[in-house]
């Protein structure tokens, strides 16, 4: 019997939460990331030292429904919370509740694991996101379509690993109308929607060459895909 997942929320979910429903959605858009949050079974939290923090349940309901809920805040009925240093997001968290749950603390962290995550892939699917999302406004509140100040290009390059990616595919170098630089985890954390342009621009963790415009519409369309669920939401 073939097992859906439902992703739900608490009504008028905090920021945090919206990128974590985000997150486990897009994993339940692929074979890989379906199977792990099939396998997920537990109550567990997460705190950042920003003050955001977040509950999550993992529960069969019936034999062919399975739900994932996330509410803000740390709940009680929580059975492991990770504390995470927003400052050192690659050190690892320290884990209350690891000795009496370890096989869910390696579940969970599986899933929040990135490296396994191609750049490139995850790029074009923001650009495809994105493209398609601003199609639909314009053509809703215009009647056409255009990109209104987002970049008809993009320039990704890493810092630490050299990797220069263009999109769309079809453009050279040359003519590029944005580029975004920084280490291969910070691109990746951009584009999977984990990070905000504006906030990592300045914190100098990485660096933005377009005009002003061309900034602000793919910071909008970046937040707007980060906290929108429904654009994950794989068309049947």
């Amino acid at each position: 019997m073939t097992t859906n997942i439902r992703i739900t929320t608490e009504s008028d979910p905090a920021f945090i939460v919206k990128v974590f429903a985000s997150r486990f959605q897009r994993l339940n858009n692929n074979d890989k990331g379906k199977n792990q949050l099939l396998s997920l079974n537990g109550c567990f939290a997460f705190s950042f030292t920003d003050g955001q923090s977040l509950s999550i349940r993992a529960q069969r309901i019936t034999n062919g429904l399975k739900e994932i809920h996330l509410i803000r805040g740390v709940a009680s009925w929580a059975r492991l919370v990770f504390y995470i240093d927003n400052n050192k997001p690659e050190s690892r968290p320290s884990i209350k509740g690891l000795l009496r749950h370890p096989l869910l603390a390696l579940k969970v962290g599986n899933i929040m694991d990135d490296s396994q995550i191609n750049l490139k892939d995850a790029a074009t699917e923001f650009w495809a996101l994105a493209c398609s999302r601003l199609a639909k406004e314009f053509d809703e509140e215009y009647g056409k379509s255009e990109l209104n100040g987002f970049p008809h290009s993009l320039m990704i390059r890493t810092s630490d690993t050299g990797k220069q990616i263009i999109l769309p595919e079809n453009v050279v170098p040359d003519d590029t109308e944005m580029t975004v630089e920084g280490s291969e985890k910070c691109m990746i954390d951009l584009f999977t929607g984990s990070s905000i342009l504006v906030q990592e621009a300045l914190t100098g963790k990485i660096k933005v060459n377009g005009s002003t415009r061309q900034i602000a519409e793919f910071s909008r369309i970046n937040l707007a895909l980060m906290t929108d669920i429904n654009s994950l939401l794989r068309q049947p």
